[in-house]
């Protein structure tokens, strides 16, 4: 697993060479100092070691960036709806909320929300920048 207080920076110029890519290929310059992200947890974020992650994430970010950052964050609660039809249920709906609000980079936390960005990401969000934290190695 590693030291936990590492992982804060790591994540950061992981993020922000995603969103500095993102930013020069898809923003116009004089938008470039507003950013979105749109960070999609497998459960509910308010769990303890989610929340963790969670405030993690927003406070690297805010301090690393120059920028002024718009935080959306979603709760796909995976371990609570087992329907076939869940996972489609939940494209159509974040592709019909984020329709006028598009991220400029994307948080899979944990295996299951970047399984689904894996799946649907480019389908809903194309050409949004995807990083990931909270994965295992398979």
């Amino acid at each position: 697993m590693g030291n936990l207080s590492r992982w804060p920076r790591r994540l950061a110029v992981v993020l922000g060479v995603a969103m500095t890519l993102t930013a020069a290929t898809a923003v116009p310059a004089e938008a470039r100092d507003h950013k979105r992200v749109l960070l999609l947890f497998d459960e509910d974020r308010t769990f303890p070691g989610l929340a963790l992650v969670d405030r993690g994430i927003r406070s690297t970010l805010s301090a690393e960036l120059d920028a002024d950052i718009d935080f959306f964050s979603e709760s796909m609660n995976l371990s609570q709806f087992h329907d076939e039809d869940y996972e489609e249920v939940l494209r159509d709906y974040y592709a019909r909320k984020y329709q006028g609000r598009r991220p400029d980079l994307i948080v899979g936390v944990m295996g299951p929300a970047l399984t689904f960005l894996l799946r649907h990401g480019e389908a809903i969000f194309k050409g949004v920048a995807i990083v990931f934290c909270g994965a295992d190695a398979a």
